[in-house]
C-alpha cells in the first residue's frame, strides 16, 4: 500500500484476491462474506507516506482497513498478478475480488469527493527524470492542440518504403537541455532492423559498454512480437513520417546525460 496523500492510499497486491478460481468468469461457488472469512485478520495499520505490498497467500487473502473515524479517508486498491499468460494482446489472467463494509462509500459518492492536485498528491519536489517526463508529457499536449495534428487515429497501416539495412548510418537530434529547448546531433548505427522496428545505437557510446548482437535481437524481437501490436491496437497506427516502414529506436547515453546528478534519480528514457 502507498499512501500518496493523507486522503488516498493504494494497495499493490501480488496475487488477486480470496479463493482460487482462475479464467475470464471465475463461478467460486458459494463463499463467506468478506466480514466473515477476513474477521481473524488484523486491521492494516498505515502512516501517511508508507506503503506496503501484500501478497495474499500469506493473508488469506484478505486486506482490512480500520473504520474510518472524524477525518474520512480514502483507500484506492490495485491488484497486481504476477500469474499471467503473456501474449500480443497483453497480461491476462483470472482473479477474484470481493469487499464487504457496512461504510464503504459507493463510486457515485466517491466521485463527489473533492478533486486532489497532483502538488497535493506530491508535495515533495520533484526529481530530475520527472521533471523531464513531465516537459515531454505538456510538449506532445501542445503539439497534440496545434492545427495540423492528425484528427483521428489511423487504422491502416501507412505506405512502406524501404527500411533501412542493418549498418545504416544516420544522425539523430536528441534534447540537449531538461527543457528540451535545444538539441544536440547524434550518430547511430543500425543494429537490428525487423519488420516493424530499426534499434540504432549511438556510435559515441563506449565500445566497452555497448550491447551485443544478441542483445539487439532480443529487443527487436520484444518490440515486435508484444509492445507494437500491443500500442497500435491501443492508440493507432504509426505515421511513418519518413516513410520507411519501421519504427526508430535510439540507444543512447545522450538522455542519460541530462541528468544533473545522481542523487534524486536518473534519466534513463
Amino acid at each position: 500500500m502507498r499512501r500518496i496523500s493523507p486522503l488516498v492510499v493504494v494497495v499493490a497486491a501480488e496475487v488477486a484476491c480470496s479463493g482460487s478460481p482462475t479464467g475470464p468468469n471465475p463461478n467460486p461457488g458459494p463463499l463467506p462474506t468478506p466480514t466473515v472469512a477476513c474477521a481473524a485478520v488484523a486491521p492494516l495499520q498505515l502512516a501517511i507516506g508508507v506503503h506496503v505490498v501484500i501478497d495474499p497467500a500469506g493473508t488469506s487473502g484478505c486486506v482490512r482497513f480500520p473504520a474510518a473515524g472524524n477525518s474520512p479517508t480514502q483507500y484506492l486498491v490495485v491488484l497486481a498478478s504476477t500469474n499471467g499468460v503473456r501474449s500480443s494482446t497483453g497480461v491476462q489472467g483470472g482473479y477474484l475480488f470481493r469487499s464487504s463494509s457496512p461504510t464503504v462509500q459507493s463510486s457515485a459518492e466517491l466521485a463527489q469527493s473533492p478533486a486532489v492536485s497532483a502538488e497535493e498528491l506530491f508535495p515533495s519536489p520533484r526529481s530530475a527524470a520527472a521533471e523531464f517526463d513531465a516537459t515531454l508529457r505538456e510538449r506532445e499536449r501542445e503539439l497534440l492542440a496545434l492545427p495540423g495534428s492528425r484528427a483521428g487515429l489511423m487504422t491502416a497501416p501507412p505506405a512502406a518504403g524501404a527500411p533501412p539495412p542493418v549498418g545504416d548510418v544516420k544522425s539523430f537530434k536528441v534534447c540537449s537541455n531538461l527543457q528540451c529547448s535545444a538539441f544536440g546531433s547524434v550518430m547511430a548505427t543500425a543494429k537490428f532492423v525487423g519488420q516493424h522496428v530499426a534499434i540504432y545505437m549511438d556510435d559515441a557510446v563506449p565500445q566497452s559498454d555497448t550491447l551485443q548482437a544478441a542483445d539487439y535481437t532480443e529487443l527487436g524481437h520484444a518490440f515486435e512480437t508484444y509492445h507494437y501490436p500491443i500500442d497500435t491496437t491501443a492508440f493507432g497506427r504509426e505515421s511513418d513520417l519518413d516513410g520507411n516502414g519501421v519504427v526508430e529506436i535510439l540507444m543512447t547515453d545522450a538522455v542519460n546525460a541530462l541528468t544533473p546528478d545522481c542523487a534524486n534519480g536518473r534519466i534513463i528514457g
